[in-house]
Parts: C-alpha cells; structure tokens; sequence
C-alpha cells in the first residue's frame, strides 16, 4: 500500500521541481494549485487516514468500484473546499521584492483608481482588493482576496494579465528546486520498492479488485 500511496506525493513533488526550476514565473488560480495539492496528498489520504472511514464490507462486496466511490467522494470534498476559500493567485518562482513593481505596473494599467497600502492592493473599478503573501526561501507568492464576496470575473481578468504579462520575464532557477527533485527521487524509490518487495500481493489484490467489478 506504501508504494501506491506515496507515487502521487511523488509525482507532485516533481511537478514542483518543474515550476521552480523554470526561468520564468508561473502563474496559477488558487483553485487549480488546491487541486495540484490534493491529487499529491490524495494516496497518502485515500490509502491511510480515509480508508478508516471506508467500510471493510462495502471494500470486500465492490473491489475497485468501492475506491473509484472512495476517490469521486474526496475529489467532490477538494472542490467543496475550492469554492469556499477565498479568490487567491499563485505565483511560482519570482521574489517578491521583483514581483511586487512589475504588480503594481499592471494593477495601474487596469485600473487607474488603484491604491496600494503596504501589503495590500486595492482595484476598485473592478472590485478587488487583496494582500500578498510571500515565501521568502521558496520565492512563491500568493495574492489573496480580503474578503470572499468579490467579482469572480474581475479575478479572472487580474490571473490573466498577471500570467500575460510575466510570460516575458527571465528568473533564475529557484533554489528549492533541488529540494523537490531529492524529495521526488526518493518518493519514487520507496513507491517502486515497494510495490516490488510485495508485488504478489499487489497484482492479487489488482486481480481481485478487476474480478469483483465483472462480477458486479
């Protein structure tokens, strides 16, 4: 089971390699970076903690139609959560001592009513306001809404400008990206060893899973 469950966390830690080591900024909704997380954590869930609230019956009578439930009922609770939060910007790879002028440039370009205090920045022509929150050693940073009742539209104009915009801008190499490709190697050694250590047991459980769907 440690082998299945930590392949996803793997796969995730690679993809994040992958934003920091690029030598551009990349931009996301807070909805789709959730997601990205989600599906990283969702074999440590769905195999661990999550399957105490999975019944040993309904597991034995269903097989792999009882995960494929068990998996459509944690992505529908992700999504839940997404729309509960509050409108967020993700941005992968540039410090904010870089981001924050470049941000302001394009905030000013949208709206020219803008004002900024601080740490936080307010559109309001467009109904937005926000505040940034930044990860120094990471050099990712996060525009998050003050306050959830603001123009679903208005957010999606801002991510598109903001990724518009830092298409064009060289980074270098973030630094934590070495420590997500380590993270990823060895995630990646444990899930192949151990789905090799007791693959017997992995392909009879595969067999029988695929065997109480025909039934079913």
């Amino acid at each position: 089971m440690i082998g299945i469950a930590t392949f996803p966390l793997a796969v995730y830690c690679l993809f994040l390699t992958l934003l920091n080591g690029r030598r551009r900024p990349t931009v996301f909704s807070g909805a789709v970076d959730l997601i990205f997380l989600a599906v990283g954590l969702s074999g440590l869930f769905l195999l661990g903690p999550g399957r105490l609230f999975l019944p040993l019956n309904v597991l034995t009578y269903w097989g792999a139609g009882a995960w494929l439930l068990w998996t459509a009922f944690y992505l529908s609770v992700v999504l839940i959560v997404v729309r509960k939060l509050r409108r967020r910007i993700v941005v992968y790879n540039f410090s904010v001592v870089d981001l924050v002028p470049k941000l302001w440039e394009i905030v000013q370009e949208l709206d020219a009513a803008a004002a900024r205090l601080g740490n936080s920045i307010a559109l309001p022509g467009y109904g937005v306001q926000f505040y940034i929150e930044a990860a120094s050693r990471s050099r990712n940073v996060v525009l998050v809404a003050t306050e959830s009742a603001q123009s679903v539209d208005a957010w999606r104009k801002l991510e598109s400008e903001i990724d518009r915009s830092f298409r064009t801008i060289s980074v270098a190499r973030g630094p934590v990206a070495w420590f997500f490709l380590f993270s990823a190697l060895v995630l990646f050694g444990v899930s192949c060893w151990a789905l090799f250590a007791d693959l017997p047991t992995v392909l009879d459980a595969v067999r029988e899973s695929l065997g109480q769907v025909s039934l079913g």
